[in-house]
Formats: C-alpha cells, sequence, structure tokens
C-alpha cells in the first residue's frame, strides 16, 4: 500500500492505528462483563489511536458509554461477530 492509499482509508481501517485489541468473547464466555475493562482500556489512548473491541453482538450500552467518553465508534459485522472501533 503506497502512502496516497492508505490516505484514503479511514481512521479504523488504518491496522498501525490500532493500539488495543480486545476480544471480549472470553470474558462474556466466563459471565464476566468487560465494561469496566473497557472504560480503562480506552482512557490509554492518545488522541487519534484506536481500539478494536469484538463481540459476539451489537454492545449497544457500551457504544454509548465510549460515546459519551468523548470518542468516535464505528462497528461492522464480520462473520457473525461484531468487530466496534473506538477512536480517540
Amino acid at each position: 500500500m503506497n502512502i496516497t492509499e492508505k490516505s484514503n482509508l479511514t481512521i479504523w481501517e488504518q491496522t498501525d492505528r490500532i493500539k488495543i485489541r480486545f476480544d471480549a468473547r472470553p470474558t462474556l464466555a466466563a459471565g464476566g462483563h468487560p465494561v469496566g475493562e473497557v472504560l480503562g482500556l480506552i482512557g490509554s489512548l492518545k488522541a487519534g489511536e484506536v481500539m478494536e473491541f469484538t463481540t459476539p453482538f451489537l454492545p449497544e450500552p457500551l457504544i454509548v458509554k465510549v460515546k459519551d467518553a468523548g470518542l468516535e465508534v464505528f462497528t461492522r459485522e464480520v462473520d457473525g461477530l461484531f468487530v466496534s472501533y473506538f477512536v480517540k
């Protein structure tokens, strides 16, 4: 990929900006709730950095909390999983 192609990508498609990847499936399968951990992790992001968050369902309540914290959110469904990108 050259510089021009990279500049045409959305911020969440620029994998070099993804600083944290969190797959919530193991936590959820164990009966846990990752909200507190996610909110702590997004607090460690610097401006322009992205956290990728994977769940088996659309995490609407968490998305609201992340947006309320001032981050941009984009979610897409990939092979039955929901991959959300939290951008600071």
